[in-house]
This record gives C-alpha cells, structure tokens and sequence, in this order.
C-alpha cells in the first residue's frame, strides 16, 4: 500500500513526500523512506519529523545520508520538539535551545566535521560521519509557537507551519519566521 500511495505522489506531479517518525503510531521512518528512494525517481523524501529525545541526532543524520544516496541526493529532515506519540515514551517536548542543538550538531556532522559535544540529552566525543559527509542534507522545522518559528527562521533550511491555516494565524507565523530571519548568521545550505 505504501510503494501505490509514493508512486501516486510522484504520478501526480507533487514533489515532495514526507513521511511520519511516530514511533509506535506508524511503521518505521527508515524503512519506509528507503522503499520510496528505490522506487521513484523524482520526487524529494523527508522524514517529518525527528525530535532529540527518542534517536540520537548522529544516527538521525546516517539514516538520513543514507537515504540520500540510495535516492541520488533526494532527501531531506524535519525536526521539531515533538508531539503526542513521544509523551507515550515518557518525553515531554523538547525545548527550542535542544532543537536548536540538535539541529547545530547535525549541520557539522553533515558537513564533515569532527564533533564533540554535549548536553543533557545527548553527547558526541570526537563524532565523524564517515559516508556522504559534505552531501547536501536540507534540515527543516515543524513547528508552530513563536520562539520555534523564530528558531526556524534562523536555522533552517526550511519551515512545516503548523500555526494553522487561518489568514491571522498564517501572518503569525511569518512574522515570527521574518524575525528569526533577521537574527544572527543564517546557517549556509550545505
């Protein structure tokens, strides 16, 4: 059912397919992501949407450079702070400072840089990705509150606005987006 619903997606001209990390609401990301590259030719795949709690940012960046290769330089990632099937594991939702970690440990790593790092949540010593590293590797933000599309606006290659769809919450969303823009030094497309 899976393989008839992306090549339909890819069939009906979209460009994009996103697919849910949810834990145990839906079958694996991974899995599923690798059946799409293998089995369309056009469109990009995402996962939508990691979040710093249930995987280890680096092994969210190799499943990620992976899926990249096997699709011939298709792929993309969303992260955000989580949801409803993360709080059935015990996890609240992550902080905008973790994501913005997260996101920050997986451009070096993506980049090919070696990392060191740590937080409360998660820790590199000396980390390298060692196949794909300096692969173009788009991170988007899910998210919906100010402070993460503010985040988003200054960290990431792209945004899912889940703010609603609604003129005033639309305008919400980007002028927080606008102002995360306007912050710091924009993160480069690598």
């Amino acid at each position: 059912m899976f393989l008839e619903y992306a090549r339909a997606v890819e069939d009906l001209d979209f460009d994009d397919l996103w697919v849910c990390d949810s834990s145990l609401h839906a079958r694996d990301v991974i899995a599923y992501l690798a059946l799409a590259a293998v089995n369309t030719a056009r469109i990009r795949l995402g996962v939508s949407v990691f979040q710093p709690y249930t995987r280890h940012p680096a092994i969210d960046v190799n499943a990620m450079a992976t899926i990249n290769e096997i699709s011939g330089g298709r792929a993309m990632m969303a992260v955000g702070a989580g949801d409803r099937p993360q709080l059935e594991l015990g996890f609240r939702p992550a902080p905008v400072q973790l994501v913005r970690e997260m996101i920050q440990v997986c451009r070096r790593l993506i980049a090919g840089e070696l990392v060191s790092f740590a937080n409360e949540q998660f820790q590199l010593h000396e980390a390298r990705l060692r196949c794909n590293a300096g692969t173009p590797l788009p991170i988007y933000v899910a998210c919906s509150g100010p402070k993460m599309l503010e985040m988003a606006g200054e960290c990431a290659d792209g945004v899912i606005m889940m703010s609603g769809g609604t003129r005033e919450t639309i305008e919400f969303g980007l002028s927080h987006l606008r102002r995360g823009l306007g912050l710091g030094r924009r993160w480069s497309r690598t």
